[in-house]
């Protein structure tokens, strides 16, 4: 069984306190009861209430500075505005203070467990998706930059997220590039310049030992 709300009844009229109290007991509600202002904030001021029931008329302190204080001090706490003499102007000044509702006296025991139930389930929602709401991602984190570079070359390049443990494969410099490109045209070429030059060179060569053999043979004879 789910635990209900924290309730405190503040009147200065004991009957009202006493009617309260028993309406809202037996809906499964845990009430607390101040006869005045000062008892009230004394009580609030110990522990937390989910709704309080206030009086608008009450000798001392009044309902509007019991309601200005609580949503001070505690503005979790619903609070109800409850008067057998309400004015418009007082309901507009109640709006002002945020209260929940403004509720004129009599007040039956169905329209106050009404209200109790509904008050209570906007509470409950309102939890239950503070708890439940995710936490949104942080944009404000810079990311460390790689060993041996710099924070300057890191900002504005644009580049990939390395996963970590995942080792970061050297750029290869601009001109390798080129000079790969250069090779791949420069290959045939020279494979033709091979083809074509080397027999014009092997018979050079043997025609040039030819001559030198006639040379050396003309010479001899001469000598004879």
């Amino acid at each position: 069984m789910k635990p209900g709300p924290k309730i405190l009844v503040v009147d200065d009229e004991k009957v009202v306190r006493m009617s309260f109290g028993r309406v809202l007991s037996e809906s499964g509600c845990h009430v607390d009861t101040a006869v005045d202002g000062n008892a009230a904030l004394a009580r609030v001021a110990q522990e937390a209430v989910d709704i309080a029931f206030v009086d608008l008329k009450m000798p001392g302190m009044d309902g509007m500075e019991v309601v200005r204080r609580i949503r001070r001090t505690r503005p979790s706490t619903r609070c109800v505005v409850v008067t057998g003499f309400g004015t418009s102007e007082a309901r507009r000044e109640a709006e002002e203070l945020g209260v929940t509702a403004f509720l004129s006296k009599p007040i039956t025991p169905e329209e106050l467990t009404q209200l109790t139930s509904e008050t209570w389930r906007m509470i409950v929602d309102e939890r239950e998706m503070a708890v439940a709401q995710p936490r949104g991602p942080v944009d404000n984190v810079i990311p460390l930059p790689a060993a041996g570079t710099s924070a300057a070359a890191t900002a504005g390049t644009g580049a990939a997220e390395v996963p970590e443990g995942r080792p970061i494969a050297p750029r290869a410099p601009r001109f390798a590039a080129i000079k790969g490109v250069s090779l791949l045209v420069a290959a045939p070429l020279l494979g033709l310049a091979y083809v074509v030059f080397v027999p014009v060179i092997g018979l050079g060569m043997v025609g040039w030992v030819a001559v030198k053999k006639l040379l050396t043979w003309r010479i001899g004879r001469r000598n004879r």
